[in-house]
């Protein structure tokens, strides 16, 4: 079931085979996680098997090309390229189930393929290199499938090489295909319907868990921030009673809160000009003091002077107090409405990373506390440490629908989607309120979910490679069963009639299968039927040829002349007895003669012999007078029938003549003799 010719047609064919293979892998169905389902190598096997390796490589080769686009990477061209070679040159030696052809090739050289390209050229990990090996063995065999239904069952060679006809498949291999799509396709679909039921349970978890995560977040740290301000509220009302001078009244406000809020790296209180009056601690890491120590270069002890009202800062570098990177809380005192100082607490940021931990703890998921500049104050990333710039991820796109969650990416460009997905963040973007002007940034990695839905649809795809092998087996053991014995009938009933009247015995198979074993009654009773015919046309024949044998001396030894004319006038056969009347040499001289020009003396006899065929249909003893070769008139009686054709005219005939020459002459002399004696008679009477 092949077609090598290009003509124009087959030329047509194989460049449209080409276009649907490329056009198979841009349609491609996408599973999950950067996996996909393609389906370019069903052009490819139809290919492979209409018109041979070579084209086959070339259509692999183009349709293949398409892989590089949607996977970044070329492995995958490189991996069916040798798919279509493997399976070409199988064909080119004889092997003809496209099915296991192939299913050879994922099994002994295309999974080895993949581990060494993706696990080792790509780098990527033993679990999405094990799915991409089970996925693409059952992709490719799927579609071989496909393809050999498709040659088995659809017209393509007759269209191809442009001669009528319909395809013929074997049973065998036809059984062969639909065992294997019952293994693969039910289990197959279930397994996408799955993966993606799966993939939407695992977006919703994590979508919600992520908007609890950053509720949560903001929730207790807006509560824990306030709680801080009020520590600082109260000593600035404390403060605000007294003098603003170093005093250890002062001193000892600052130390008592700041140890009941061990969240503060340090508290300080400040005059109007912005100068410590009161530190705790009072010497900072360097041994220096810190009263005296003027701020009235910080951003928010401007913000704070100009309105008058608490002020939550952003994140910056320490100095004087404490040198690492902090965020302040600020209270402004103020006497009949002016400024008159402030006090501040400076938070330790690791108090909050740590805070960030607990509220992530039961969840995968990571936070991060920017302020209003988008630059870190704390985070769960280790990859981020306070003062940092937040960095969009290189990759963003909206999240599931009705949210607010965007998905991001960390992957370089150019990754395959699969290691992209890997590197995917689900994020939660989220505003404290307008007094405190900080955003809690909380991310969701996919990376365990892609684990978990791999590894169920490793053991699914695990089981429908066993499904397939199942099928296999029981595919052999079914044609063995069905399409064994009509093998066997199909060999013993070849030239069934000759074997038959050859009298050689014919020993029919037999089957468990109601049907054939029914047929191969059939056969057995026809061959009876056949056996007792075939004496009866034996015997038949024996006796026509006896009674062949017999017309055949009778027509060779008769002395009558035995003949069959056309009704153009020729001899279709003359026995001896009619050369030797008509004076000729040999029959093949009488059978080119024209009867009525070279035989009949009168040609009006002819014509009443004519009529009197078509009037009765047969002649008896009808008298004509011909000539010899040698022209001496022969007197016959003839005595002949009329056959006629299927349309009902006359088509020859079929009869003797009798030499009556002799005859006519003696009638002749008898006659004479007789009129003689009469005149005799009459004259005697006359005498007397």
């Amino acid at each position: 079931m092949s077609y090598r010719g290009f003509t124009p047609r087959a030329a047509a064919a194989l460049g449209v085979l080409a276009l649907a293979g490329l056009a198979g892998n841009y349609l491609s169905i996408p599973l999950f996680f950067g996996v996909d389902f393609i389906l370019g190598s069903i052009a490819v096997m139809l290919v492979l098997r209409l018109f041979g390796a070579v084209p086959g490589v070339i259509v692999a080769v183009i349709a293949g090309s398409y892989t590089f686009i949607l996977w970044n990477h070329p492995y995958a061209l490189l991996i069916l390229t040798a798919e279509a070679l493997f399976v070409g040159s199988m064909l080119r030696r004889g092997r003809n189930n496209l099915v296991l052809l192939d299913a050879a090739y994922w099994v002994v050289i295309g999974t080895p393929l993949i581990w060494l390209f993706y696990f080792g050229a790509l780098e990527m990990d033993a679990q999405a290199t094990l799915l991409v090996m089970l996925k693409q063995s059952v992709n490719g065999i799927l579609n071989t499938v496909l393809a050999s239904l498709l040659i088995g069952h659809a017209p393509l060679v007759q269209w191809v090489s442009g001669i009528p006809g319909r395809p013929i498949s074997s049973l065998r291999h036809t059984l062969f295909n639909i065992m294997m799509l019952l293994a693969i396709v039910p289990v197959l679909m279930t397994t996408a319907a799955d993966s993606r039921r799966e993939f939407r349970q695992m977006e919703t978890t994590s979508v919600r868990e992520l908007e609890s995560v950053a509720l949560k977040t903001e929730e207790i740290l807006a509560f824990w921030l306030k709680n801080q301000l009020r520590a600082v509220s109260e000593v600035a009302r404390t403060a605000s009673r007294e003098a603003l001078k170093p005093s250890a009244r002062l001193q000892e406000t600052l130390e008592n809160t700041k140890r009941l809020f061990p969240d503060f790296y340090n508290m300080y209180i400040a005059e109007a000009s912005a100068r410590t009056v009161a530190f705790h601690p009072p010497v900072n890491a360097k041994g220096q003091s810190t009263i005296g120590i003027d701020f009235s270069d910080r951003p928010y002890y401007r913000e704070m002077k100009t309105t008058g009202r608490p002020v939550i800062s952003d994140v910056f570098e320490g100095r004087g107090g404490v040198f690492s990177p902090i965020v302040t809380l600020s209270v402004p005192m103020l006497k009949a409405g002016k400024f008159s100082g402030y006090v501040l607490g400076a938070v330790n940021l690791d108090h909050i990373r740590d805070r960030l931990a607990t509220f992530n703890q039961p969840w995968l998921v990571r936070t991060t506390l920017l302020d209003r500049n988008n630059t870190v104050i704390a985070s769960t990333r280790a990859d981020l440490k306070p003062l940092q710039t937040f960095e969009q991820r290189r990759t963003r796109r909206p999240g599931p629908p009705g949210t607010k969650v965007s998905l991001f990416s960390l992957a370089e460009p150019g990754l395959p989607p699969m290691e992209q997905w890997r590197q995917s963040y689900f994020v939660r973007e989220l505003p404290f309120s307008d007094d405190i002007p900080w955003t809690v940034v909380v991310e969701s990695p996919l990376a365990p979910f892609r684990e978990r839905l791999y590894r169920s649809q490793i053991g699914s795809f695990t089981l429908i490679l066993v499904l397939i092998l199942l099928a296999v087996a029981a595919s052999q053991v079914l044609s063995g069963a069905l399409v064994g014995p009509l093998r066997r009938l199909a060999a013993v009933t070849s030239n069934l009639p000759s074997r038959v009247s050859g009298r050689e015995r014919v020993d029919l198979p037999e089957s468990p299968v109601l049907e054939i074993d029914s047929l191969i009654k059939n056969f057995r009773a026809m061959a009876e039927a056949l056996s007792g015919k075939f004496q009866e046309i034996e015997s038949a024949n024996r006796t026509i040829r006896e009674s062949e044998e017999k017309y055949r001396t009778l027509f060779e030894q008769s002395k009558d002349v035995v003949f069959i004319s056309s009704r153009e006038g020729r001899f279709l056969d003359i026995n001896p007895a009619g050369i030797e009347l008509f004076g000729y040499a040999s029959k093949d001289e009488m059978l080119k003669m024209d009867i009525p020009e070279d035989l009949y003396l009168n040609a009006e006899d002819r014509r009443r012999l004519i009529d009197n065929y078509g009037q009765k249909g047969y002649v008896k003893d009808f008298e004509v007078v011909m000539k010899k070769k040698d022209g001496e008139p022969v007197t016959v009686l003839i005595t002949a029938t009329v056959e006629h054709d299927e349309a009902g005219g006359i088509s020859m005939f079929r009869g003797t003549m009798r030499d009556v020459t002799q005859l006519k002459k003696l009638e002749q002399l008898l006659l004479q003799a007789q009129k003689m004696e009469a005149v005799g008679q009459l004259a005697g009477g006359v005498a007397h």
